[in-house]
């Protein structure tokens, strides 16, 4: 038995580089205004149909979502929208700025470096119902490859086991136990008629955490759905598969077991906003997970994005 591991289980139981701006002298104000504005709008309308578009197409195929989830473990502060534009533009970006950014940090776009256009917040207007609401602007980003920055280590950021282990099952949503009693195969199983846990003793750190990670996000999801309410964990799988996923991929814990046939089997016959809406939940149970992992963790800020209003709300 591996008493480290188990010990730590047990603890817990019970384009361009600058925006194309009107210049003044222009023969007509009025008309620069409108043609800059109906650029705007266009810009938008082709990023908003790119967003639909590639979200069907991260689905044709178990590799192609694979490398979307890629994408979403560099970028954890960036919304789905803008991850699924980051990876039809560019989906071996690992550090993204804006050109003014990486000047201030004496670094420098290359020529002829295409932008990543991705959407953040515009200004606020009122909408047809009389509420206030916030519009979108395009905003034009470059990745760290794409400038004069010396070439970042291709090394992947390791954690210790035992340590990402212990930020995990921090604070659980359900007790964890070790259990002797797992069915052949299954190393972790949540219960949710008792909403546990249980654990299979002896497991060693890479599996534990990928396993256990599953598991409690098999917990988080059924969180608000009572104990004798039904609860399908088949579902539910298709999210905890890649909420675990994304954090091993965070933490540098091997991920070659993965396989992802069965969540593309789930998701091809959705359409774009269905896909997206999945994609959102499981964004938002991964970021809960996450943020109680990194008060453990405390991850070197060259692992945090520099561009935090890169976000589209």
């Amino acid at each position: 038995m591996n008493r480290n591991i188990d010990d730590i289980i047990s603890s817990v139981s019970h384009g361009t580089t600058e925006e194309d701006i009107p210049r003044t002298g222009s023969k007509s104000k009025l008309f620069d205004k409108e043609t800059y504005a109906q650029k705007k709008q266009s810009e938008r309308e082709t990023l908003f149909a790119m967003i639909d578009d590639t979200a069907t197409a991260i689905v044709y195929d178990d590799v192609s979502f694979k490398n979307y989830l890629d994408v979403v473990s560099r970028f954890d502060k960036y919304s789905v929208a803008n991850t699924l534009l980051i990876f039809a533009q560019k989906p071996t970006a690992t550090k993204l700025a804006d050109a003014e950014h990486w000047k201030n940090e004496n670094v420098y776009v290359k020529k002829g470096q295409k932008a990543i256009s991705i959407l953040g917040p515009g200004e606020k207007y009122t909408g047809t119902d009389g509420t206030e609401k916030t519009g979108y602007k395009v905003r034009k980003l470059f990745d760290i490859a794409q400038t004069t920055a010396p070439k970042a280590s291709e090394n992947p950021l390791q954690y210790d086991s035992k340590l990402v282990l212990t930020a995990m099952i921090k604070d659980p949503p359900v007790p964890i136990n070790l259990s002797e009693n797992m069915r052949e195969g299954v190393n972790a199983a949540y219960e949710h008629r008792n909403k546990i846990i249980h654990v299979r003793p002896g497991l060693d750190g890479n599996t534990a955490i990928r396993c256990v990670s599953q598991e409690l996000a098999q917990a988080f999801l059924a969180k608000d759905i009572p104990q004798d309410a039904e609860y399908n964990r088949m579902i539910q799988s298709t999210y905890s598969h890649c909420i675990s996923y994304i954090l091993c991929k965070r933490t540098g814990v091997d991920t070659s077991n993965f396989n992802f046939k069965p969540v593309i089997a789930s998701l091809k016959n959705m359409n774009g906003e269905q896909i997206r809406g999945v994609l959102d939940h499981m964004r938002d149970i991964t970021n809960n997970m996450w943020s109680h992992m990194r008060e453990t963790l405390n991850p070197p800020a060259k692992t945090i994005n520099p561009d935090k209003t890169a976000e589209m709300r």
